[in-house]
């Protein structure tokens, strides 16, 4: 191997580490509930719980645990919310289409 290879070899080991010095770590990180495109719910990491997120008789309740955030149950017709599981990573968002809810974790 020449000098230029074991160069570009530790430039992309760099480079494989920027999302996480850029993104940093979730424990900082904001999950933010709207529904209907209203902010309902702004939480932090570690503010472990279930949260009702009630509007017009429509209902999600999510629960965050660690450094997770799922929806649990619903009233929506389709439940996809539900199947969508347990998501941990900034800019990873839950979505209810029939609620026009979303669940997102960033800044």
């Amino acid at each position: 191997m020449k000098k230029l290879d074991f160069l570009v070899i530790g430039a992309l080991l760099i480079a494989s580490f920027m999302p996480t010095v850029l993104l940093g770590s979730v424990e900082n990180t904001d999950i933010i509930i709207s529904m209907d495109s209203e902010v309902m719910e702004q939480l932090r990491f570690g503010t472990d719980g279930k949260y009702l997120i009630e509007k017009g008789g429509q209902f999600n309740v999510v629960e965050v645990e660690g450094n997770t955030v799922r929806v649990i149950d619903s009233n929506c017709v389709d439940k996809l919310c539900i199947l969508q599981g347990r998501i941990d990573s900034c800019g990873e968002m839950i979505i209810c289409l029939p609620h026009k809810m979303q669940v997102k974790i960033g800044r």
